[in-house]
């Protein structure tokens, strides 16, 4: 009786630990997967201007990024803000091109690289709003992408293929400068008071 359960525990370990190398074996990595889509390519044009308002934070928003300069492909962020609280600004820079792709809703995955290492087990939801960087795209137009999450001062990178309905690409954007938190924020999130 031992033995025969030890034959049943060994099994299982061979048949999980081929399971597991075979993934390993054949799953593609990040740079495999963009080797074969065409990066995102954007030219914006920045106009800046003075301002004297006064915007407040979308109801019902939190964690929104606030960013230490809007161009989006040098920006880092250095405060987040949540709904219903009020700020000063004193500039508006406005953008012109396609640099900003954004979730246009939620999506949920099973399937992407977690800090570039491939998951399909645990599911992911991805809220609307969040910033898609590193971008590529396949022949059918999703997207091929990098969403990061900033959870208890640990930045989670989530990369993995988003269906083009779920995109929404930016051709103009405002970004409103916070003057107390000296930083830049999207105008979507604002309302102007």
């Amino acid at each position: 009786m031992k033995l025969e359960l030890i034959n049943v525990k060994m099994h299982k370990i061979l048949i999980y630990s081929f399971l597991f190398f075979t993934n390993l074996f054949f799953s593609q990595t990040i740079s495999e997967v963009r080797y074969y889509l065409d990066p995102v390519k954007t030219d914006p044009i920045y106009l800046i201007a003075n301002a004297k308002l006064r915007v407040t934070i979308q109801s019902g928003r939190t964690q929104v990024n606030v960013r230490n300069t809007y161009e989006i492909r040098r920006s880092k962020v250095i405060a987040q803000v949540n709904g219903d609280e009020s700020y000063n600004v004193s500039k508006i820079a406005e953008i012109s091109g396609n640099e900003l792709l954004i979730l246009d809703k939620d999506f949920i995955s099973n399937n992407y690289y977690l800090n570039g290492i491939k998951k399909t087990d645990k599911k992911v939801k991805f809220i609307k709003g969040l910033k898609l960087n590193n971008t590529y795209t396949y022949p059918n137009g999703d997207f091929f992408a990098e969403l990061s999450y900033n959870i208890r001062n640990k930045k989670e990178i989530y990369t993995l293929r988003i269906p083009k309905d779920y995109v929404e690409i930016k051709q103009k954007s405002n970004w409103y400068f916070l003057d107390l938190l000296e930083g830049w924020i999207l105008s979507d999130f604002c309302t102007v008071n």
